[in-house]
């Protein structure tokens, strides 16, 4: 009872992320614990409160001393994630390899969900000692390199940041992309940490969207849909069954996994704020939802699905989703045109250097259906337009000719040296159909099974339609898909001003 009352005052708070630990084992003789290990908490958290939390567990990559083999403490992370925790997060490494052989094995026995290596820094030797029979790889190595000046703590500090930041770039090497640090209270030596890596972090893309962690996969996939530029992990988990990926070219989606239903935790990245967007328990119009969107562009808030923008963002922002945002079109996924940028390029680049990269215009957007007969006549003024209209099941409603087949269309490509032409980004019926429902379901994304909905986002997941278009003339400017929405913000009267200011005493958010 204790504890469902803290877990319902953190719920009032709008505190979503919980990491759940056993904690040390009670040696007393008292009565029974409530929890005698996480995987008890952890699925009582989501038999009460469902998805409204995200739960990280602890992982032991050289296994928890009492358990009595290696596999036994898979076993038990395994349940502790089919109980509904979203995340691992480790026990401290000092070992590259270690890790990386343990998230293999977590992939062998059927753990998918991220696994995120924890770190704890070194501030002194006596503290290294400590933590010596917590971790066993790479001990050894570690501790030659601070005996030479174990008596020196200035020294040790230094010494430890020196090998904390070369664990933390062998670990980017193998295509980890985040770790999580012990800080023991010492936030000046994290920042030490931080602040002399900005070389070693990764400062481009491979690709123009998110890859996976997963090593294999990494290799495998060159080629997604664009629907999920901004829900990478929801697509790692809709297609996590997947045996081959396309390489190269898109081919059709013969895969039963693709069709699932995402029954998934989506918002499950923790230490993030996108899923903490209490503006939106409080709707009650659709000038508040759009007030919303407007100050999510300008970096005043977040929304339920997203917490920030991508960097090409600011290319569209004034000419196409301001506009469509304050009549009431609430755009979800959009990209510039680029015709032949640098590949090194910080805002649009991906790829080996020395190469060229192209872009498609493009826009996704939730359309209310009285306005919808008005949109396609403007798209279909123009003969570079391709569109599809989907309902919240996914079922198409309008389709231009141009997406009238199954084949794809690439909407990102680039030209490197020495290479085929790479076609990373697509656009498809099949996928559009398969992501219009997942869409739809962002709505209501920051609201638990029993919290009440505002009558306005029922109305939208009812009867709008998402609108998806591609503008397959990308070398001139404005572009057929920017005169278009021009023409619709000629028509449609506004519901509020382009620019609209930050919500009282709040700062921005991001810069």
């Amino acid at each position: 009872q204790q504890m469902r009352l803290w877990l319902s005052e953190l719920k009032r708070r709008n505190i979503h992320n919980l990491c759940i630990l056993r904690g040390n084992k009670d040696l007393s003789k008292g009565p029974p614990v409530a929890f005698p290990h996480a995987v008890d908490l952890v699925r009582f958290v989501r038999s009460e409160f469902g998805d409204f939390f995200g739960i990280s567990v602890a992982g032991f990559p050289e296994g928890h001393p009492e358990d009595t083999s290696y596999e036994e403490g898979l076993k038990h992370l395994r349940a502790k994630v089919e109980a509904g925790a979203d995340l691992i997060i480790t026990q401290m490494i000092f070992d590259v390899d270690s890790f990386v052989t343990f998230c293999e094995d977590c992939r062998k026995v059927g753990i998918t969900c991220p696994i995120v290596p924890g770190i704890m820094p070194i501030h002194s030797y006596a503290q290294f000692k400590r933590t010596c029979g917590m971790a066993k790889a790479g001990i050894e190595a570690v501790r030659q390199k601070l005996l030479p000046v174990m008596n020196d703590d200035a020294a040790v500090k230094r010494t430890g940041v020196e090998v904390v930041q070369a664990l933390i770039k062998g670990l980017f090497r193998k295509g980890i992309r985040g770790v999580y640090f012990y800080t023991m209270n010492m936030e000046s030596l994290i920042a030490d940490i931080v602040g002399g890596m900005e070389a070693m972090l990764p400062t481009r893309r491979d690709l123009p969207w998110r890859q996976s962690c997963d090593a294999n996969r990494r290799v495998k996939e060159q080629v997604r849909p664009i629907h999920w530029s901004a829900r990478s992990k929801s697509y790692l988990h809709l297609t996590s069954k997947w045996d081959e990926f396309p390489n190269g070219r898109w081919g059709n989606t013969q895969s039963p996994a693709f069709r699932d239903d995402a029954t998934y935790h989506a918002a499950m990245v923790l230490a993030s704020q996108a899923k903490v967007c209490p503006a939106f328990a409080s709707l009650a119009t659709l000038e508040d939802i759009a007030k919303i969107f407007l100050q999510f562009l300008d970096g005043y808030t977040v929304l339920p699905w997203s917490d920030e923008l991508s960097s090409e963002t600011d290319l569209v922002m004034d000419a196409m989703l301001k506009p469509l945002i304050a009549r009431g079109l609430f755009t979800i996924n959009s990209q510039p045109a680029i015709n032949g940028a640098k590949s090194e390029n910080p805002f649009v680049g991906w790829g080996p250097l020395s190469g060229y990269v192209y872009q498609k215009p493009y826009l996704e957007f939730f359309c209310p259906p009285d306005s919808l007969q008005f949109v396609c006549s403007c798209f279909d003024k123009h003969s570079s337009l391709a569109y599809m209209c989907a309902d919240a099941k996914g079922k198409l409603v309008r389709c231009s000719p141009l997406f009238d087949t199954d084949r794809a269309t690439a909407v990102t490509w680039g030209v490197f040296p020495g290479q085929e032409i790479q076609q990373p980004t697509i656009v498809s019926r099949e996928s559009f159909q398969t992501w219009a429902p997942e869409a739809f379901g962002l709505w209501t994304l920051s609201f638990g099974a029993r919290d009440p909905v505002p009558a306005v986002i029922d109305s939208i997941q009812a009867s709008w339609l998402l609108v998806t278009v591609v503008d397959n003339e990308f070398t001139v400017r404005p572009a057929p898909l920017e005169r278009a929405v021009d023409e619709l913000s000629a028509f449609i009267p506004q519901l509020v001003q382009g620019t609209v200011s930050a919500p009282t005493g709040q700062k921005r958010a991001f810069t």
